[in-house]
């Protein structure tokens, strides 16, 4: 009976002590530095309006051809965006599937930035953005980034409602 306390109580101390090793998780001035973006999913809804005509489609869009970097200072905490994004966007019409790529999408602006918790707060000259930040490692930043974009052309008006998740690699 005393071996088997004894191997109890070691294996007890050895699970206590290995279960409770922390992440490698890093703080949230971690996130200064300069990343590039290495992989773009999104998912949504579209509206499709022209006249009194609306038509909705789900899609998904993927990154292709990703040439955009952040530098993220510190005191001012602001950041500066380089590059383009380019996005693949598969809409679907009640089954029927349409590809329609977008080179050089809309990405945020530079401005500044704050982290609370785990949302960073990017704010430029027309906007404020909130996005979640998914993982931030020494080598690994993802965002999950929840917004409405609007494109308006001659007679028809074109918003989507998109989650997107950005994952960015430190250079």
């Amino acid at each position: 009976m005393k071996i088997f306390n004894y191997v109890f109580a070691l294996l007890f101390s050895t699970l206590l002590f290995t279960a409770c090793a922390p992440d490698e998780v890093l703080e949230p001035n971690e996130i200064i530095g300069t990343w590039l973006l290495k992989s773009v999913d999104l998912e949504g809804n579209a509206t499709f309006t022209q006249g009194a005509e609306v038509t909705q489609a789900d899609f998904t869009g993927e990154g292709f051809d990703l040439d955009l970097s952040i530098t993220i200072h510190e005191n001012p905490n602001d950041y500066i965006v380089e590059g383009d994004v380019n996005v693949l966007l598969k809409y679907d019409f009640d089954g029927q599937t349409v590809e329609l790529p977008i080179e050089e999408a809309d990405f945020i602006d530079s401005g500044v930035w704050d982290i609370s918790n785990d949302e960073l707060t990017v704010t430029n000259s027309d906007k404020v953005e909130v996005a979640t930040l998914g993982d931030l490692t020494e080598t690994a930043l993802t965002l999950e980034w929840t917004y409405t974009d609007s494109v308006a052309t001659t007679g028809s008006v074109i918003v989507h409602e998109v989650t997107g998740t950005y994952v960015f690699e430190r250079q």
